[in-house]
C-alpha cells in the first residue's frame, strides 16, 4: 500500500491505497496470464541459442512485470528466497504445512473473539457510511463508496476461497458485481460467509495467507479486523468529511501499528537504503513504543521504548491512519534527527504500505 511520502507509480493510471495491497492495483500494470498469447514462447540471450520458456521462468517474468503484489501476494508470484519457504512448509498434496500465531512485538494481539467483534462492529458502521455509492474517497483517490465496497467484495471472496482450499485464491474479476445487483447487498452476503468460517475454525488451525511466517486462520481474524477499520474509517469520511470520521479503536489501532512495522521485520535487499547506517526511531502510540532500528539491508524492531535519535508519536488511531497515508491532521507529533524520520518514510514507502 502507498503512503503519502511513497514515488508515484510507473502506471499511467491512478493506483489505489488500500490496506491489503489488493489484487485491483495490479490490473493498472503490464501484466499477462502465463498462459496468453502474448507471453513470449522464446528467450534470446547473447552468445546462447534460444531458449524456451518454462513455467518458472513465466512465473519469475510475471512477477517481474508487476502482476504479484509485494505485499498481499494473493497470486503465487513471489520473491525466490519466499518461495522456498513456502514451498519448505507443503505436504505432499500440497496443502500448507502446520504454522503457530505469529506474536505482535510489544504485546498488541487480541483474541480471535476480540477480533470478530471489533470487526463485527466497524462492518455495520462502514455499511451505515455507505448510503451514498458516487461519493469520492479521500483516502483511497480514484475511488468512490461503490469502488470501495466492491473492493471488499473481491477481499472477502478471496477468503472464503483461501479459507476453505487452504490455498492461496487464484485468478482476477473477484470484486465483480452482477448487473442489477447492489453492492450492499453482494457486500453483507460475502462477509456473513467468511464470518461463518472465520467463528467455525480454531484460530490456530493451518491455512494460506501472505505472509509465511504465520499460516494460520488467526492470521486473517487480525488481517480482516484491520482491513475493514480503515476502510470503515474511509467510507466515514467520504459521507461526513475527514474531521467527522471516527477514530479506530485505541487498542485495535495499536495492533494495527504492531502489524505493520511486524511487515518491517525482513531483509529487503531490493530496497537498500543509502544513508541507513543504524538510525533510530521510537515511535510511541499510547500505552506501546516500537523502537525501530534502520539498517542498509533490513530493519529491526523491538517493543517498549529506549534510546532512540529520532520520536514519531500520536493517539494509536492517529499514528496508524498516518502510516497508511490517510489524508488530514493526525496528530502526529516528530522530533529528533530528520533524517532518521526520512529513511524510515521512505523504507513505509517502499515497501508499498
Amino acid at each position: 500500500m502507498r503512503t503519502r511520502w511513497a514515488t508515484p507509480s510507473r502506471s499511467t493510471h491512478p493506483v489505489p491505497v488500500c490496506p491489503c495491497s489488493s489484487t485491483e492495483r495490479q490490473t493498472t500494470r503490464r501484466a499477462w496470464p502465463v498462459s496468453s498469447p502474448l507471453v513470449p514462447r522464446w528467450r534470446r540471450r547473447a552468445g546462447r541459442r534460444p531458449q524456451r520458456s518454462t513455467p518458472r521462468l513465466l512465473r519469475r517474468r510475471q512477477h517481474a512485470w508487476g502482476a504479484g503484489c509485494r505485499d498481499c501476494r494473493e497470486a503465487p508470484l513471489h520473491p525466490r528466497s519466499l518461495r522456498r519457504r513456502w514451498t519448505s512448509e507443503r505436504s505432499a498434496d500440497g496443502r500448507i504445512g502446520a504454522m503457530t500465531l505469529h506474536p505482535s512485538i510489544d504485546g498488541t494481539r487480541l483474541e480471535a473473539t476480540e477480533y470478530l467483534d471489533l470487526l463485527d462492529l466497524d462492518f455495520e458502521a462502514l455499511l451505515e457510511a455507505s448510503g451514498d455509492l458516487g461519493l469520492d474517497v479521500p483516502g483511497c483517490p480514484g475511488w468512490t463508496i461503490a469502488d470501495l465496497l466492491s473492493h471488499l467484495v473481491s477481499v472477502l471472496r478471496r477468503r472464503v476461497v483461501s479459507l476453505d482450499l487452504d490455498a492461496a485464491p487464484e485468478g482476477r474479476g473477484w470484486g465483480e458485481i452482477a448487473e442489477g445487483m447492489d453492492v450492499r447487498d453482494v457486500l453483507r452476503e460475502v462477509y456473513g460467509d467468511v464470518c461463518v468460517r472465520l467463528r467455525s475454525r480454531d484460530q490456530n488451525e493451518k491455512t494460506w495467507s501472505f505472509r509465511p511466517e504465520e499460516q494460520t486462520v488467526g492470521f486473517w481474524h487480525r488481517r480482516l479486523a484491520h482491513e475493514i477499520s480503515v476502510h470503515r474509517w474511509d467510507a466515514q469520511s467520504a459521507s461526513r468529511g475527514i474531521e467527522g470520521a471516527d477514530p479506530i479503536d485505541p487498542v485495535l489501532a495499536s495492533d494495527g501499528i504492531d502489524e505493520l512495522l511486524g511487515w518491517l521485520v525482513t531483509s529487503h535487499p531490493e530496497y537498500p537504503q543509502a544513508g541507513a547506517t543504524g538510525q533510530t526511531v521510537l515511535m510511541s502510540a499510547g500505552e506501546h513504543s516500537w523502537r525501530i532500528i534502520l539498517n542498509p539491508m533490513s530493519v529491526e524492531v523491538v517493543g517498549g521504548s529506549g534510546d532512540a535519535g529520532a520520536l514519531m508519536a500520536a493517539e494509536p488511531s492517529g499514528l496508524l491512519l498516518e502510516m497508511w497515508g490517510r489524508p488530514g491532521e493526525h496528530g502526529v507529533a516528530t522530533m529528533g534527527d530528520p533524517v532518521a524520520l526520512r529513511l524510515l518514510r521512505e523504507h513505509i514507502a517502499a515497501r508499498g504500505f
